[in-house]
Order: structure tokens, then sequence, then C-alpha cells
């Protein structure tokens, strides 16, 4: 099944996102000297490009302190300047099979909220809540894609999947309305399947970048094995070292992070391994606190190899998601 969301519900997301710009996560902007598009962005520049000052944040070039200011105010504020340049959005986006989890299967004799559709499916405005985590992820994509063609930046979609002896694929940075439908159409043409090597993939994705870049990676973290999570937070490292802000957009899935309270026995299979787990009477007390100790140690990690974490438990609308990353903020869906 395509996992491209429909275009009442792109229209809907877009409506909610007029007038907003997107910009890099405020710690990797002030890391990277990140600039975007036609719309103002803050960094160091000449005296002539002054335009105000901010308050300083541990990690700020001290170079740009105001020690006049902190003279007569003994606090600590930034000089900001103003400039003008284009930032790349790569949108990452891990296509494995764990993506294509959309809550647990509908027992024999269940009630409607087991189903994995319901009578309000057709409903832009709820139809969401029916997404495997990759289409809500995709949706999203979509939804800040059509931000940065709004704000005349080059855009690329690339896919993460371990595919025809390939480890990524990607659409080539572009501008304007060809860009927003390569990369609708590439979340239209993804289908969850097989593994996805993360840390290849963002490798990948460095090797092609010449200028700074804003890379979003949208992933459910689950990795095979400690190996992988720390090879993923190296390529990130890689990035930031460069100058890029990374940002990780953690997507789970509601009944990942809370498990319903029906399931009290199951017979599980890792749809990629192919593992098989019995969960036995009284599992979800010990399943809550793993996987809210996994998603911790994700944000650990891609915080000291430099990036930004943002968690989000997909009970929120994509188009709430793509407004809480364009601000920089929290969002409902994520803890």
């Amino acid at each position: 099944m395509p996992v491209m969301p429909s275009p009442s519900v792109l229209l809907l997301g877009l409506e909610t996102l007029r007038g907003r710009t997107l910009e890099p996560p405020a710690r990797a902007a002030a890391r990277a000297g990140a600039a975007q598009g036609s719309h103002r962005i803050r960094r160091r520049g000449r005296a002539h490009d002054f335009t105000g000052y901010r308050a300083y944040v541990p990690g700020d070039d001290v170079r740009d302190v105001d020690w006049k200011v902190y003279g007569r105010t003994e606090r600590l504020y930034l000089r900001m300047f103003e400039d003008t340049t284009d930032l790349t959005l790569h949108l990452v986006l891990d296509a494995s099979a764990s993506m294509g989890w959309s809550g647990w299967p509908k027992p024999k004799a269940a009630a409607r909220p087991w189903s994995r559709r319901s009578p309000g499916d057709d409903d832009p405005s709820t139809a969401w809540r029916s997404f495997t985590k990759l289409r809500h992820a995709s949706a999203v994509a979509c939804l800040l894609a059509a931000v940065a063609v709004r704000q005349r930046d080059p855009v690329e979609l690339a896919v993460v999947q371990r595919a025809a002896g390939h480890d990524l694929r990607r659409t080539g940075p572009l501008r304007g309305s060809a860009a927003l439908g390569l990369v609708v159409r590439g979340c239209e043409l993804i289908k969850p399947l097989n593994k996805a090597d993360l840390a290849a993939g963002l490798r990948g994705v460095g090797r092609g970048l010449r200028r700074r870049a804003s890379v979003k990676v949208f992933t459910d973290g689950l990795a095979a094995d400690r190996g992988q999570d720390e090879a993923f937070a190296a390529a990130v490292r890689g990035l930031t070292a460069q100058g890029h802000a990374v940002e990780v957009v953690h997507t789970l899935h509601p009944q990942e992070w809370e498990p319903p309270a029906g399931v009290t026995r199951a017979r599980v299979r890792d749809v990629e391994t192919g593992r098989v787990v019995r969960l036995d009477a009284g599992w979800r007390e010990a399943y809550r606190e793993r996987v809210r100790e996994e998603a911790d140690l994700l944000a650990a990690r891609v915080r000291a190899a430099g990036g930004f974490c943002r968690r989000v438990v997909q009970d929120a609308p994509p188009w709430e998601v793509a407004a809480a990353i364009c601000d920089g903020s929290a969002t409902g869906g994520s803890p």
C-alpha cells in the first residue's frame, strides 16, 4: 500500500503551516551558522549587517559576546547579524520493515478500537490515525518539503532501505514545484521492507553535501544491536562535524509507547529478523520501561553527536508535528 498522504491531508496541513518558515534546531543553527533561503537567519557577519541581540547560550561563540553590554548589565548577550543564503533540506526516511507497523492486530473478537480503520478514516482531519509509522513520517516530510519550497530552498528526499543491493535512494536536491513533486511521488512509492542501515545511508547523504545543509532523519530507532546504534551516532557526528544541522525525528506508534491493556499474552515476530518472542503475563510494565530507556539512549547519543532529537509518538496529526519542527518547539505527540 502506498505511504503517500492523501492530497486532502497535505492541503489541510499546508493551511496550518501558512506563514511558517523552516529553520534548523536552535542549537544546531548556532553551532553551524546555518542560513536559509530568502528568509532571515542570524549568524556572524559584517558590522553593517547588525540586527540586534539575543541571550548567550552555552556553546555559542564568545567572540560574538558584546562585552560593553555585559559591563552595563552583567548579562551575556550576543551581537546578531543578518545574511541570506540557501540551505538545502535533506529528508531522510528509514523505510525498513519495522516502519510499516500500525498497531496491534485486531483479535478475533474485539471491539472496533482495535481495527486498523474506523468510520472517520475518510475524513482528512482524522485519517492520519490509521497511518503506519512510515506513512506518518512521509506526511510530515512532504509538509516540510512544501515549506522549504515556498521559501525557495532546495529539497532532497533520501530513502534508506536495503533493496536491490543498495542502502540509499535519493532524488537529488531541486527547487520549486519539481522538487515537491519528486518528494511526494517518492513517498508514494515507498513500501516498508527488509532492513535499513541508517549509518550507511547517512554517510551516503554526507558524501553528496558540498555546502552546509539541514538533515531531517525520520526513524523508529529500532536497531538490531548496539553496534548499529553506535554506527548511527558516528554518522550523525560526521555530519555535524562538517557544520550540517541534523535533527532525528524519532517516530513511534502510540501502542509502542503505551501497549494496549488488552494484550496479556502474545507471540510476536520481528519483521526484520524473523525472531519470535513469547510475551507472558506482566510483560507490559517491563516493556514500557525498556522502550523509554531505549528512547532516552537514542536521544542522548544524538545529542552527544551534536544533533537534535525529537521524539514523536504519532498521536498528533502530521501538520502539528511539521509545525513544531518549523517552530523548534515540542508537540502534543512528543513526550
